[in-house]
């Protein structure tokens, strides 16, 4: 019986020493957003992104307070004894959260350095024997009249873009904890360090940088219920997943709590969608369906394809001024049944000028795509209030890098470019979601400032 004693035993402790050596090691290296003494260990967000990847993953915090990235700060990090730990601890996944306390005034003098001794620093831990995986987080935002004190501005407009470049010079991975938490003053508890709600969301994004496949609990954030409305492209014609989804993928990632409806149909214009059609009566069944009181409802608009053709789909051609009543008709009609709902109007994707399968497009049809934008700008400033200009950056973004965005197509004019391919969907639905999110924020500050007293 003894004998059966050991042999358990021993077998429990191979386990445990097995299960110990396949944990991946990250270490989470910041200033005081990552060490944070005023929350308890199990609300910091290393703690809670232990929780979020579970026992496969053995999580550190190397957070320590007032530290900086720059050599020349007032209490840079690579002169600690902690960073020496995190050095012999050789974690597989190092994940670097500096640059706070580098903004203020007398660091930031020395601003020059700044991306050279962030290379430095990435250095150190490329250098070890498990050859980590490097991820550069942008800084969270800070509230304005901050203590330190430190602008936003600076961080956005001069400190990320070093960041981005740095990134890029290592092969680091981006981790943007800046984005998401735009706005959200009530996320930080004296406008430079997170609160429970924030490690939260920072803890979330982190884990699903690292493990990008797996689903972790949503924190509880703002919910939001999206209808789109669209031709194939928004359907996602030929290819599995249509931009719609990965637009919903996108705001997914920063917390939104989300239910949402893909009205896109092939080859249809709005003339197809208009008051009275079947096509706007499924548009209207899906917004009842998901449609919450005190919930945001959002229709994610993007039509014109098809309207600028020459012939084929119905209606075509229809000229700027006949596209601007026909939507017209769409929003006045949206906006009596659902009033507090915001309508979002995105810019029609290029196409190639050679375009042309069952219905003709050519040059022709791409120059009346082009009128129609600002017939786009002139309905939102028309129907001010309700009506926003999503999406403006596609088109150029896709007509340069068609090749890579777009299905390569057979058409009566050769090959054409037209509808885009899964890499282009990804492309199409985080530039949708971008606006939408920042459709959102705005509405959720401009309630901040009217509950104000």
């Amino acid at each position: 019986m003894g004998v059966i004693k050991k042999i358990v035993f021993l077998s429990l402790l191979t386990i445990v020493s097995i299960i110990f050596q396949a944990q991946t090691r990250i270490a989470c290296v910041g200033n005081s957003i990552t060490e944070n003494t005023a929350l308890s260990n199990d609300d910091k967000y290393p703690a809670i992104l232990q929780r979020l990847l579970g026992d496969e993953y053995e999580v550190r915090n190397y957070g320590l307070s007032a530290r900086t990235l720059l050599k020349k700060g007032d209490h840079p990090y690579s002169k600690e004894d902690k960073y020496k730990e995190v050095l012999n601890w050789n974690p597989n996944i190092v994940i670097i959260k500096l640059g706070t306390n580098d903004g203020k005034a007398n660091n930031w003098k020395h601003k020059a350095d700044f991306e050279k001794d962030y290379i430095e620093f990435i250095d150190s831990f490329k250098n070890l024997p498990s050859n980590p995986q490097i991820f550069v987080c942008y800084p969270i935002p800070v509230v304005e009249d901050n203590f330190l004190p430190l602008s936003d501005t600076l961080v956005t407009r001069e400190m990320m873009p070093m960041i981005k470049n740095v990134a890029k010079k290592t092969n680091s991975r981006i981790i943007d904890l800046h984005t998401p938490l735009v706005g959200k003053s009530d996320f930080v508890y004296d406008k430079v360090h997170p609160n429970e709600k924030g490690t939260r969301s920072m803890a979330r994004i982190v884990a699903k940088a690292i493990c990008p496949w797996r689903s972790f609990p949503r924190p509880a954030l703002h919910p939001l219920r999206i209808v789109f409305v669209g031709n194939s492209i928004t359907a996602g014609a030929g290819i599995e997943i249509d931009p719609a989804q990965e637009a919903i993928h996108y705001l997914d990632s920063l917390g939104y709590d989300l239910k949402y409806k893909n009205c896109g149909i092939s080859g249809y214009t709005t003339q197809d969608f208009l008051p009275g059609s079947n096509a706007f009566k499924r548009i209207i069944d899906a917004a009842n369906d998901i449609n919450q009181e005190l919930i945001p409802l959002v229709f994610s608009i993007k039509l014109g394809t098809n309207d600028s053709a020459i012939k084929g789909p119905t209606g075509a051609p229809i000229s700027p001024e006949r596209y601007e009543q026909n939507m017209q008709k769409i929003i006045d009609s949206l906006h009596t049944r659902f009033t507090k709902a915001e309508i979002i109007l995105h810019y029609p994707l290029w196409y190639s000028p050679n375009t042309q399968n069952s219905s003709s497009y050519l040059q022709e049809g791409l120059d009346r795509l082009k009128s129609y934008e600002p017939v786009i700008n002139k309905l939102a400033k028309k129907n001010k209030g309700f009506v926003k200009v999503g999406d403006k950056k596609g088109f150029d973004i896709f007509r340069k890098r068609y090749t890579k965005y777009y299905q390569a197509e057979n058409g009566e004019q050769g090959i054409f470019f037209l509808h885009p391919n899964t890499t282009g969907a990804v492309v199409l639905g985080n530039l949708w979601g971008e606006s939408i999110d920042k459709v959102i924020r705005q509405i959720i500050i401009k309630n901040q400032i009217k509950k104000l007293p």
